[in-house]
């Protein structure tokens, strides 16, 4: 089949790229910054904090919720968007259709103790359990290199800052 060299450019253009991040990296400080160059932003994280607990949706809710994030990024770069899917690696991990159509990875590249301090700044702002985040945060810091790895697999990933 041919493509003229214009339908060429605007198959460039559409491009679906993922940020991810350890806990506190500023993944949806960076998406929200940088919204303005996709056409949709998405994030794949299924629960919210709600009077100070994180609240989450049972299983097949949270199945349910990434199958519908998905099928809008998927559909969204097919038509020819440019899409930003951020997340947590270990979600990532649960959305395999995305990592794999994904032209474009991208990590924060953010040093562990920032990450604590912004855990606890936004831990703070939402009145969230501080020392429940930053327990969260620390017991990730020795999870994420299987996470990491298993990330990979998909392709390269560009460090931003």
């Amino acid at each position: 089949m041919y493509l003229s060299p214009f339908a060429d450019e605007l198959l460039k253009l559409a491009h679906l790229t993922v940020l991810t991040g350890g806990s506190g990296a500023g993944k949806s400080a960076w998406a929200k910054k940088n919204k303005d160059k996709f056409d949709l932003v998405l994030g794949i994280d299924t629960g919210k904090t709600v009077n100070g607990r994180y609240i989450s949706p049972d299983r097949a809710e949270r199945t349910r919720l990434r199958g519908i994030t998905e099928d809008r990024a998927l559909a969204a770069s097919a038509a020819g968007k440019t899409v930003l899917v951020e997340g947590y690696p270990k979600g990532l991990l649960k959305h395999p259709r995305v990592m794999a159509a994904a032209d474009k990875r991208m990590v924060l590249g953010t040093g562990k103790l920032k990450r604590l301090f912004r855990t606890g700044k936004r831990s703070v702002a939402r009145g969230s359990n501080l020392r429940e985040d930053l327990t969260y945060v620390l017991k990730g810091f020795a999870k994420e290199k299987k996470d990491w790895k298993k990330l990979t697999e998909y392709g390269p990933f560009t460090k931003v800052r």
